[in-house]
């Protein structure tokens, strides 16, 4: 149960800093050296690895809570 929480804390913050990210990007539209849109944004702004850092960290935890509510229980 207590990996189920962990997994659920991880999907929950990593998928918040990813929605924050993107949403924050659209908002605020960017335009470098002819690059727009989101990659625009993320180099612009020097979000390029705090944003793939939340989508890795978002994929960990659906993992693990993939993991932690197929497991077989050993009675």
């Amino acid at each position: 149960m207590k990996k189920m929480i962990l997994g659920i804390v991880l999907f929950v913050s990593g998928f918040a800093g990813y929605l924050f990210v993107s949403m924050y990007s659209v908002l605020h539209p960017i335009t470098i050296n002819g690059i727009s849109g989101i990659r625009g944004f993320l180099m612009k702004y020097e979000l390029t690895y705090v944003y793939w850092s939340c989508i890795v960290l978002g994929l960990i935890g659906l993992v693990i809570m993939a993991i932690e509510a197929y497991k077989k229980k050993n009675n």
